[in-house]
């Protein structure tokens, strides 16, 4: 959480200094996404009190509907652009599994997601711009299981690197549409509450599909 929170202070340093230097270096961007997420997991029981051993226990891949906020400076040189970013999402994401018991329950939910982002693309007309991104985000979830009365419960943030790729069409000078595609893959942990002997950790991907339109000043 630290790691990230420098990050992110040192990108807004930049992107304030940025907002200072000479037009000509770059221009700013401010996107509003609307985004497909996808969640899949498995949860490892390193230790329990539910049956002894370690088990393995998978969650279902559901889809959902989010939304989030991007801030983009990029910079051109020739065909080639590069934009650092700053980004806030909601992704609205929840998977569940059940054991094959039906005794044993799990859920994966993610909250939110921020971080910072860095795209590197190609001009291959004066509209149209494929690109790659990546960068480092911190995911805030909750994780929760029960199983044979025992239930365990813990809501936390972590942090991990994402990749992806994207296409960005150009309207006008002002205006400009994104396709983006993110895939990020962290482990969260869950404990039951007064019971040591539990640990379990959640294996998560959370794939991401984003439509966002962009101002451009």
């Amino acid at each position: 959480m630290k790691k990230i929170s420098a990050t992110i202070f040192v990108t807004a340093l930049c992107f304030s200094s940025m907002a200072h230097a000479d037009e000509s270096l770059g221009k700013h961007s401010f996107g509003v996404n609307v985004m497909q997420s996808s969640i899949s997991y498995h949860e490892t029981a390193t230790k329990s009190t539910f049956g002894g051993n370690p088990r393995l226990y998978a969650g279902s891949s559901d889809s959902d509907l989010g939304a989030g906020l991007a801030y983009k400076y990029t910079m051109n040189f020739d065909k080639i652009s590069i934009a650092p970013g700053l980004f806030f999402e909601k992704p609205n994401a929840s998977s569940g599994g059940r054991g094959s018991e039906n005794t044993y329950l799990s859920r994966m939910t993610i909250k939110d997601r921020y971080g910072v982002s860095f795209d590197l693309g190609y001009d291959v007309t004066e509209t149209i711009t494929p690109y790659f991104t990546g960068g480092y985000s911190s995911v805030r979830y909750i994780a929760k299981n029960v199983r044979n009365g025992l239930s365990a419960l813990k809501s936390n943030t972590v942090s991990d690197w994402y990749c992806g790729a994207g296409l960005k069409a150009k309207i006008n000078k002002d205006f400009s549409l994104a396709l983006e595609y993110n895939t990020q893959k962290f482990n969260a942990k869950t404990s039951v509450v007064n019971n040591p002997d539990y640990n379990g950790t959640y294996v998560t991907r959370l794939n991401l599909i984003k439509l966002g339109v962009f101002y451009n000043f």
